[in-house]
């Protein structure tokens, strides 16, 4: 693969097919530098999740799912995986504040009771990713997300990339419309296994998130791509 062809592909491909979304896409990215670097002051010695850990995850997308799968991907899977890259880790640098206002919806107490030695940090770790989508869903009006379909698609992507049951179909739905019409398959592999060249065209653009933070976060990059 070449691989200067695929670099930034998805984001150039979603500014050639949908400008406006481009720029809710772009802004996000904006809005978020400074509140992802806040992982640090509960993490300080913990492996990057600022914004640059986020762009990683994103060349891995353009370099994983390649040039003739994004090719066929509809500007809302593209726009929906890209935000996803960006705000998958957003509850790793959850503020004092929200952490208040969502913990008990994550069962702060029982976690507690049943981990008396952990710290803050052990449960912002272990919940991040509901984190993430608690944080996206309160925030969706900041990162000008155009509907709820939308915001409920990044949600559950984003959400994904951790414990989930990406079986329950109620959560995530193999043909979820957003406005507009087009359909989002949101079920993704969680199997490292999977050969990305493989990958049938209608469910590509979420069966490589999860494979791709794998990559990013435990160096299996040269397992994974020829």
């Amino acid at each position: 693969m070449d691989k200067d062809r695929v670099e930034f592909l998805l984001e150039r491909t979603l500014k050639k097919l949908d400008p406006g979304l481009h720029r809710r896409f772009s802004d996000t990215g904006f809005a978020l530098q400074r509140i992802l670097d806040r992982y640090r002051v509960l993490f300080p010695e913990f492996t990057d999740h600022t914004q640059l850990h986020c762009m990683t995850v994103m060349d891995f997308c353009n370099v994983l799912i390649g040039e003739e799968q994004i090719k066929m991907m509809n500007v809302d899977e593209l726009y929906i995986l890209l935000m996803a890259c960006y705000l998958h880790d957003a509850g790793m640098a959850i503020s004092e504040r929200d952490l208040e206002e969502f913990k008990e919806q994550l069962d702060y107490d029982g976690y507690f009771k049943a981990h008396p030695d952990a710290e803050t940090s052990d449960f912002v770790r272990e919940y991040h990713h509901d984190l993430s989508g608690l944080f996206i869903r309160k925030y969706a009006d900041m990162f000008d997300i155009p509907t709820k379909e939308h915001v409920f698609a990044i949600v559950q992507v984003s959400r994904g990339h951790r414990r989930t049951d990406l079986y329950d179909p109620a959560e995530y739905p193999a043909e979820y419309e957003v406005p507009g019409g087009n359909k989002i398959c949101l079920p993704y592999t969680v199997y490292i296994n999977i050969d990305p060249g493989n990958i049938d065209a209608y469910i590509f653009g979420y069966l490589v998130f999860d494979r791709v933070h794998q990559v990013v976060c435990h160096g299996l990059y040269a397992d994974s791509v020829g």
